[in-house]
């Protein structure tokens, strides 16, 4: 049964990492990974935008590229 449950999980991390590569599904992928809007509203305010792009934004991004 360990067997059994060791190869599902395996395949589970070899779908969502399929699926994070779809580039169909760029959008998706980011709203997902994205932090929540309080936290960014957050970062805005004490740090500006600029420094909220490059820490919170541009990271997403770059994991899900649009293609």
């Amino acid at each position: 049964m360990a067997e059994s449950k060791e190869q599902t999980q395996e395949e589970s991390e070899k779908l969502l990492a399929k699926e994070e590569k779809d580039p169909k599904k760029w959008k998706e992928n980011r709203a997902r990974n994205y932090p929540d809007y309080r936290l960014q509203l957050e970062k805005i305010a004490d740090d500006g935008i600029e420094k909220w792009k490059s820490e919170m934004l541009e990271p997403i991004k770059k994991k899900f590229p649009k293609s």
